[in-house]
């Protein structure tokens, strides 16, 4: 119960800080404040800097948490869609009373639809105990960045009229308006008035999300997440002292990784790895502020498309087409006979066309006698 109450008189702390503070004042107990600054006992604090009530190996300052703000938050939205949904239909009139099994999930299959609508594999599960029981517990597919990206772009225009009237418009307006702090977050080389604007709109955000607390599931003071506390605090920092946080980026990476994959794949000699990553690697770097030239092309024969590839095609030797053969036509009334002769009788017809044969063979027999036929 200390832990918790720690953990509030942070959060108020904060929301307190937020609507006075000055973001570029040193002295403001915001400017540089790092994990030692918080004035917790140790489980508390651990839980702060990592997620996690023990003591983690390595601790991780706040500041070197913003790479994961776009994932973590997107997951808190995403969760509060699926929770919201999952309670609303236990709300329906006499789904409640019903076995798990037994209840409809209408609701939760409209935000489900939603998001795979916006071309994201997504699916909600419900666990199950270790006797195989349903535990009530439900979790969801877990996105790639790429997804979240969709999600954030194309999501809030989906859920108008999926989720509960009375909450529409301002989760879309969450929604809506982190897909824009995040895109000012990565531009380049943003002005002060720039930065300013973040910060505002960051502080705003944070607002909007503690003040729909009791109304939305997912959200109000108590989940708050350090990923937001350093939104607001720290990134228009680093925005500032840095001229943006694109170069933060860990797309150089992931491409550097495609490429290392891609290149040691395709070879059948697999056996050197860590040479053939060094070797991309280098080459990358090397080659990385050049680009390919396409290498030029001299006619050697200027005449050649014009006139010399005509006369080279006419005096080509042109095959004569075969003669045709002409199959003399079955008599349409002796092929409907022969199809209902019998082997004996077909052997007997061949007889009188003077054809002898061992074939016993139905449909073998019926082939003689057409072709004994065609030849009379």
């Amino acid at each position: 119960m200390d832990e918790f109450n720690d953990l509030q008189f942070l959060l108020d702390d904060d929301i307190e800080l937020l609507q006075t503070a000055n973001l570029y004042d040193e002295n403001s107990p915001l400017f540089g404040r790092t994990t030692e600054s918080f004035p917790l006992n140790s489980d508390v604090l651990y839980n702060v800097r990592s997620g996690q009530k023990k003591e983690p190996i390595a601790l991780m300052e706040l500041q070197q948490m913003f790479i994961l703000i776009l994932p973590k938050i997107v997951d808190i939205l995403t969760k509060s869609l699926v929770n919201e949904s999952l309670e609303w239909d236990i709300k329906v009139k006499d789904n409640g009373n019903k076995a798990p099994k037994d209840r409809t999930s209408k609701h939760l299959s409209d935000i489900v639809t939603c998001i795979q609508a916006c071309g994201v594999s997504f699916n909600v599960w419900g666990k199950r105990n270790g006797d195989g029981k349903g535990s009530g517990v439900y979790d969801f597919t877990s996105l790639m960045g790429s997804d979240k990206k969709k999600l954030l772009r194309d999501l809030p225009d989906k859920i108008d009229g999926v989720i509960k009237p009375t909450q529409s418009e301002s989760v879309i307006k969450i929604w809506k308006d982190f897909d824009k702090i995040y895109h000012m977050m990565n531009e380049h080389n943003p002005s002060p008035e720039r930065v300013n604007e973040f910060f505002e709109q960051a502080k705003a955000w944070v607002e909007l999300f503690v003040s729909l607390g009791g109304d939305v599931t997912g959200f109000g003071k108590q989940h708050v997440t350090p990923y937001m506390h350093c939104l607001v605090y720290h990134v228009p920092n680093f925005m500032k002292r840095h001229n943006g946080m694109k170069k933060f980026t860990g797309k150089g990476v992931e491409k550097n990784n495609d490429d290392v994959r891609k290149f040691h794949l395709t070879k059948s000699n697999k056996w050197d790895a860590p040479k053939d990553i060094l070797l991309v690697s280098k080459r990358l770097q090397v080659t990385g502020q050049h680009e390919r030239v396409p290498r030029m092309y001299n006619k050697s024969n200027t005449e050649y498309w014009s006139t010399d590839i005509t006369e080279i095609r006419s005096k080509r030797r042109k095959l004569s087409a075969a003669p045709n053969v002409e199959i003399p036509e079955s008599n349409s009334d002796s092929v409907f006979n022969i199809e209902n002769l019998s082997a004996l009788e077909i052997k007997e017809k061949l007889k009188e066309l003077g054809v002898q044969t061992r074939v016993r063979k139905l449909e073998k027999l019926q082939d003689i006698l057409k072709e004994a036929l065609h030849k009379d």
